[in-house]
């Protein structure tokens, strides 16, 4: 979902996470509830994973339009901005992409969507099946996101002539975890990722607080993890049975390979995700398989 105040002007990106407030939330709500399903969220056992006993909320967006959450601000992104004739468009490993060709489709927008050469088959075969043009560039997602830059390349120096405009969400998914909180009814978010640094964190934490008008903490354990040091995490966590839960259900590979099952679990073996979770397992392989506390 993306931020509703203050409204982009046409062709710029929309506000940061800062700018989000409950009224802003309603508004855009109202604006994208045409396009969009409200995905149903479900409450859990985590002893039926193995793990220790206790609630666990799940917001099954996988059942959102175009596969996932970012269906909500690529409507968002394109009802609230003059859209040329020549349409816009977008670099993604895959969901994003989809999200901006579901949304141009509905919406009657061109839009050419820019994806590496490493994104799945299944994902690819979505983009096409939504209408948009796609260009497969680029031997990782950093090449192709480069590439669909305007002035990078001769190719989108003509583009950015034609008139497209990027449509690119800054602080998607910092604004749907602000949605989600709010429909879950969580007590904590944990923030998995590393490239969410100390000041975003802060911004989001300010935000969650404006929307819901009470406290809700963010609890960052991996942030200054290795992948190593996140598997020892797994084990001090739910000891062998989470770590096998992890090795046979979770799934990270860019390809979406499922047919061969790794030491660290499934994937392709050669992409950049397999590439780093291969490496992470390993050297904990390699130290023993140390538990470490939470």
């Amino acid at each position: 979902m993306a931020p509703a105040e203050p409204v982009a002007p046409a062709g710029q990106p929309v506000a940061p996470a800062e700018a989000v407030n409950r009224r802003g939330i309603a508004e855009v709500a109202g604006e994208i509830r045409p396009y969009i399903r409200r995905t149903p969220v479900i409450s859990l056992d985590r002893a039926d994973f193995g793990l220790t006993a206790g609630e666990l909320v799940l917001k099954l967006e996988q059942l959102q339009h175009s596969g996932s959450f970012k269906a909500r601000g690529a409507f968002t992104n394109l009802l609230r901005r003059e859209i040329p004739a020549a349409g816009v468009v977008a670099a993604s490993g895959g969901n994003h992409g989809a999200a901006v060709a579901y949304a141009a489709g509905i919406l009657g927008v061109p839009a050419r969507i820019f994806v590496p050469e490493v994104s799945s088959a299944a994902k690819i075969s979505r983009i096409r099946s939504y209408g948009a043009d796609l260009v497969v560039a680029g031997a990782s997602y950093s090449e192709a996101l480069a590439i669909s830059q305007p002035g990078v390349s001769k190719h989108l120096k003509a583009l950015k002539a034609a008139g497209l405009v990027s449509a690119r969400v800054d602080g998607q998914r910092r604004l749907y975890r602000l949605e989600a909180a709010a429909l879950a009814r969580v007590d904590a978010w944990i923030a998995p990722y590393r490239h969410l640094w100390k000041s975003s964190l802060d911004a989001l934490e300010k935000a969650l607080f404006l929307g819901m008008e009470r406290d809700l903490p963010i609890e960052t354990p991996l942030m200054s993890l290795t992948k190593a040091q996140t598997w020892a995490l797994a084990k001090g966590l739910g000891g062998e049975a989470l770590v096998e839960l992890i090795l046979e259900e979770s799934h990270t590979c860019y390809l979406g390979v499922r047919d061969a099952r790794h030491a660290w679990g499934y994937g392709c073996g050669d992409c950049p995700a397999c590439e780093l979770r291969a490496r992470g397992y390993a050297a904990w392989a390699a130290q023993g398989r140390p538990e470490r506390a939470p």
